[in-house]
């Protein structure tokens, strides 16, 4: 059995590594945050080019998250359930458009509507 993700850290970690306070990493503070690392320059290129899925340079903590969690820890009821109440912003038991949209402006993204 899995233990669950530690969510905490994993927002602790990022808000780390996001020094401006601006809810995106950039490819400096990923590699100013590994300098002391033993990985060569190049992975942490590759890596990064892998998660900036837009080509702007920058990796928000909905990715952030995505690449630091074990997946296999990740599929549990209680973490489906946390996922859902992430998006579920009135408690209603139902995402909905407006939860979404919120939730993307919370996560500076812009979500237009159809």
């Amino acid at each position: 059995m899995h233990k669950d993700i530690d969510f905490k850290a994993i927002t602790e970690s990022f808000r780390a590594l996001d020094i401006n306070n601006t809810g995106i990493l950039s490819i400096a503070q990923i590699k100013d945050a590994l300098k002391d690392q033993a990985i060569a320059q190049q992975e942490i290129d590759e890596m990064f080019k892998g998660l900036d899925f837009n080509n702007d340079g920058h990796i928000n903590y909905s990715v952030f998250l995505a690449a630091t969690v074990d997946k296999h820890k990740a599929l549990t009821m209680s973490n489906l359930q946390f996922a859902f109440h992430h998006f579920d912003v009135s408690n209603s038991g139902f995402i909905t458009e407006e939860g979404l949209v919120e939730v993307f402006h919370r996560e500076g993204k812009k979500f237009t509507r159809p």
